[in-house]
C-alpha cells in the first residue's frame, strides 16, 4: 500500500471521528486494545530484526501503520496480538463456535482485528466489519 493511499485513509478516518458519539471516542482514551491480526505480507510482516524486538515494535505493513495512526487519532494504546491458531476465522458448525480472528473477538481475547480479512455472509455474521480498504 502505497503512503498516498495510507494517507488518504487516515485523513478520511480522521474527518470521520467527528461523526463519533464524543463518550465512545473518549471511553478509548488511554485504553489499551489487543489487536489480533495475521502475518501476511505487505499488510503485517516480521521485521528483519524481530528476535531482538519486543512488543509492537518486531511489526511493519500497512495494518501497522493504520492502527498506529488511528491510535494517535482516537488516543488509545495497543499491543499487536498474532491469532492463536493462524486463521482468518470460520464457523463451526458442529462446536457452534468461531475460529481464528473473529473466534477471538467474539471469546473477548482480542478486542479488534486489522486484517486482510475477506468480508463474507458467514463471517458477517460473527463480526461487524468497517468498509473494505
Amino acid at each position: 500500500m502505497s503512503p498516498l493511499r495510507l494517507i488518504l485513509v487516515v485523513v478520511l478516518f480522521s474527518k470521520c471521528v467527528n461523526l463519533l458519539p464524543k463518550n465512545i471516542v473518549e471511553s478509548l482514551h488511554n485504553k489499551t486494545l489487543i489487536v489480533s491480526t495475521i502475518l501476511n505480507d505487505p499488510f503485517l510482516m516480521l521485521k528483519e530484526n524481530s528476535e531482538t524486538l519486543v512488543g509492537n515494535s518486531r511489526y511493519e505493513g500497512f495494518n501497522v501503520d493504520l492502527i498506529h495512526e488511528i491510535s494517535q487519532i482516537l488516543g488509545f494504546n495497543y499491543t499487536i496480538k498474532l491469532v492463536e491458531d493462524g486463521s482468518y476465522g470460520n464457523f463451526d458448525s458442529k462446536k457452534q463456535k468461531w475460529s481464528g480472528m473473529i473466534g477471538e473477538l467474539q471469546s473477548q481475547k482480542a478486542d479488534l482485528v486489522v486484517a486482510d480479512i475477506t468480508i463474507t455472509n458467514e463471517r458477517e455474521q460473527g463480526a461487524d466489519f468497517s468498509m473494505p480498504f
